[in-house]
């Protein structure tokens, strides 16, 4: 691959995370576009969301490629685990159209990322 397609691939790359990050800190803290609330969670974050769900958001923008349902799952059930003896944790109890809300709500954001980064329209990924 030529030195110049190489160097544009490199400055797409670092736009896509530049603009993921401003725009997943934006979903964070609006508590996920209101779809996790009301939750009682031994970890809340200032936007009323769980800290692992959280921080679950933030390595999307360093780790695009953790923009994935299995993902999200995994942090879910090691999150549930690790809090199973705490009465004070509901995140068990999440219903799963609160979680396919919350999806939906995430992978909008993430799409329009890339919309704003390559500037023509994306197929956009649910995972549904």
């Amino acid at each position: 691959m030529p030195g110049a397609s190489l160097y544009e691939l490199w400055k797409y790359h670092e736009r896509v995370r530049t603009i993921l990050a401003v725009d997943l800190t934006e979903f964070r803290e609006s508590s996920a576009h209101g779809t996790i609330t009301n939750l009682k969670c031994s970890g809340l974050t200032s936007s009323q969301i769980p800290l692992w769900l959280d921080q679950y958001i933030e390595s999307i923008a360093k780790t695009p490629k953790l923009f994935d349902m299995s993902e999200l799952n995994i942090a879910m059930a090691r999150h549930t685990k690790d809090n199973a003896n705490e009465l004070s944790c509901e995140c068990a109890s999440i219903s799963s159209q609160t979680m396919r809300y919350f999806w939906e709500a995430l992978a909008s954001v993430v799409n329009g990322s890339f919309k704003k980064v390559s500037g023509v329209d994306v197929p956009s990924y649910s995972g549904y």
